[in-house]
């Protein structure tokens, strides 16, 4: 019944991101251990190349990802090579292998970053306060109408609510093989 877990789906209210939902989540004891910006792109809108599911092709995703590995990654179909006119999914990934080798966990860079006196890690006080205003309403709501939705260890997390992603099918998988981090306590 404690809250771990939070899915929002919020929108910047200017004009370049108009209608354009940021989609965010997070929780403890997932299927995956990650942490990372994934960019859906919108399909075009006709098909160009002869698919195998030219109706309804799967997402192509922009993905930055900052934990465990600094990773920049491209998922998208493409043009299969050669003379014809069919389509694969691919996958451009481009890792920061001296990132990784930094030796110290997360809470452990933080640790020292505060003795340190560095404060680059570490959100503002107008951010903090902006987030508490977000999230306020819906700790408020848990209060007076019941509890968070349990989700089982090592899940996707909760299913939405209804409504949740209107056009988009569902979140983007976890990538296996990334387990959650145990932590004491």
């Amino acid at each position: 019944v404690t809250e771990t877990y939070a899915a929002l789906r919020l929108f910047v209210d200017n004009w370049r991101w108009q209608g354009v939902p940021f989609l965010l989540r997070s929780g403890k004891r997932l299927a995956g251990d990650i942490t990372e910006i994934a960019l859906e792109l919108r399909n075009p809108p006709r098909a160009l190349f002869n698919s195998r599911d030219d109706e309804h092709p799967p997402p192509s995703w922009i993905v930055l990802r900052i934990r465990p590995d600094e990773t920049i990654e491209i998922d998208a179909i493409a043009k299969k090579a050669g003379l014809g006119l069919t389509t694969d999914r691919i996958v451009l990934s481009a890792t920061d292998a001296q990132a990784s080798t930094g030796g110290y966990s997360a809470y452990e860079q933080l640790i020292l970053d505060a003795l340190a006196g560095d404060p680059s890690l570490f959100i503002r006080g107008d951010e903090a306060q902006q987030a508490w205003h977000i999230v306020q309403p819906v700790l408020d709501e848990w209060s007076r109408n019941g509890r968070p939705d349990p989700y089982p260890a090592g899940s996707e997390g909760p299913p939405p609510p209804p409504g949740f992603f209107h056009d988009l099918l569902a979140w983007r998988p976890l990538p296996v093989g990334q387990p959650a981090e145990q932590t004491p306590g």
